[in-house]
This record gives structure tokens, C-alpha cells and sequence, in this order.
């Protein structure tokens, strides 16, 4: 799943692991290094709270329960 954002670049997501593999665009806007978005994954980017969150959300849209994050 390929997701764009204004401000982020391009970035890909791996849906069963929820591992990020991006631009160093994206890695720009977290503050890390394109290795380091590699390495860390969501659970390191979010606080836990908003991670669990995110991954129903991303799950939920992957499966075609909802038609948008927002």
C-alpha cells in the first residue's frame, strides 16, 4: 500500500507487519535518518496509544470495513 502525503513524500507501508519503507522525505519529518524509519517502524514513531489506533484504522481500511481514516 503506497499512501502520499503533502508534506511527507511517498512512503509504503507493510500491512501485516506495519513495517515503513520511505523516502528520506519522510524521515526528514520524524526526525530520523531513511534507515532509522526503516529500522523503527510505527510502534517507534507513535505513542503507543496513537499506534494501536492507527493500526485498527490502517486494518480496518485494508479490509474494506471503512472507506477513510478521517
Amino acid at each position: 500500500m503506497v499512501i502520499k502525503a503533502a508534506k511527507a513524500g511517498v512512503y509504503e507501508i507493510d500491512p501485516a507487519t506495519f513495517e515503513i519503507d520511505g523516502e528520506e522525505k519522510l524521515a526528514e519529518v520524524f526526525g530520523y535518518t531513511t534507515q532509522e524509519v526503516k529500522d523503527n517502524g510505527w510502534g517507534a514513531l507513535l505513542p503507543i496509544e496513537d499506534f494501536n489506533k492507527k493500526k485498527e484504522l490502517l486494518s480496518s481500511l485494508l479490509q474494506g470495513k471503512i472507506r477513510s481514516t478521517t
